[in-house]
């Protein structure tokens, strides 16, 4: 891996021929630290990547929570729970396929200890914003305002939200009176409006995932037999899959494995009860390689082997 270079003003591990743009909270001279108080700002600051990439890089995560709105270009973030999974970053090409595209219009928010590896590439010209801030009632603000369950939320593009943010970036800058204040009511109604633009889309945002989930269904039936999964659907929802599921449940009352599960079940009783096809054949039929896992689960399912089954239909 590259060596990095400690950029003291970003308070961050980053490339050496990183662009960045940042400013900090300077009046404790930390750049990374929890508090006990209700809400406080640590940093705030831009990045406008143009001419060379930029990978940041902090296993460990930080004290404080991190909220990055992407404004106008993309993104690509690892998802904390990869890493949390036992991922083993070997090398920036490893990064990249495990990586997800954060575009225009999207924010992340890391939570403290949660590891933050991300990289915006030159070409893309990514111009983003991000606020580091800490306290007791943070995780609550944050729920509130809709953001929990996740690490990527879609918010839309806004030009009150860079003016905001630019706003708490002067006040750092200009150390007045007060000034925390200032940027924790500037942060306050940063977040409250990115919730309500939240809010706003989700709502429309069901209409279309309640079709893209009944898409996802027609293709579980109809192409049931291939090893399809929750990855898969997710994508072609453009929804994560911890979201995916959870709105698929809804919409189902069944997980997408249990659901793929009964359509398997359900086309191997009829192909037992209508073919002369013995058990290992329709086990391929219906998906499964292994008669003996397919006996197994239809069992469970049905109370009664393959065998028994076909013998009494």
């Amino acid at each position: 891996m590259d060596k990095h270079q400690n950029q003291k003003a970003a308070g961050r591990e980053t490339r050496p021929d990183g662009n960045i743009n940042a400013y900090l909270s300077s009046g404790r001279g930390e750049t990374d630290r929890a508090s006990d108080e209700y809400l406080e700002i640590n940093n705030c600051g831009s990045q406008f990547v143009r001419g060379t990439d930029m990978t940041t890089i902090r296993r460990q995560g930080r004290k404080d929570y991190q909220l990055l709105y992407i404004w106008k270009g993309c993104g690509y973030f690892l998802p904390p729970a990869a890493y949390s999974d036992g991922l083993h970053i070997s090398g920036h090409k490893r990064i990249s396929q495990e990586m997800l595209m954060i575009g225009e219009g999207e924010i992340v928010i890391y939570h403290p200890g949660q590891p933050q590896i991300y990289t915006y590439r030159a070409n893309d010209h990514a111009e983003a914003y991000w606020v580091h801030m800490t306290g007791s009632g943070v995780a609550g603000l944050l729920s509130a305002a809709g953001f929990a369950g996740d690490f990527r939320f879609h918010i839309g593009q806004h030009p009150d939200l860079p003016l905001l943010f630019q706003k708490i970036i002067r006040e750092i800058q200009r150390q007045q009176e007060k000034g925390e204040w200032v940027c924790q009511a500037g942060f306050l109604e940063l977040l409250a409006l990115m919730g309500r633009y939240h809010s706003r889309r989700e709502g429309h945002a069901a209409v279309c995932n309640r079709e893209q989930l009944l898409a996802v269904i027609d293709t579980m039936h109809n192409r049931y037999r291939e090893d399809l999964t929750n990855e898969d659907f997710a994508n072609a929802c453009n929804l994560s899959v911890y979201r995916f599921i959870h709105l698929f449940r809804q919409l189902t009352g069944l997980s997408p494995y249990a659901y793929q599960t009964r359509i398997r079940i359900d086309r191997a009783r009829d192909l037992l009860l209508s073919t002369t096809l013995n058990i290992a054949e329709v086990a391929a039929m219906v998906g499964y390689g292994n008669p003996l896992y397919f006996s197994r689960l239809f069992h469970k399912h049905t109370g009664l082997s393959p065998t028994a089954f076909k013998k009494n239909g």
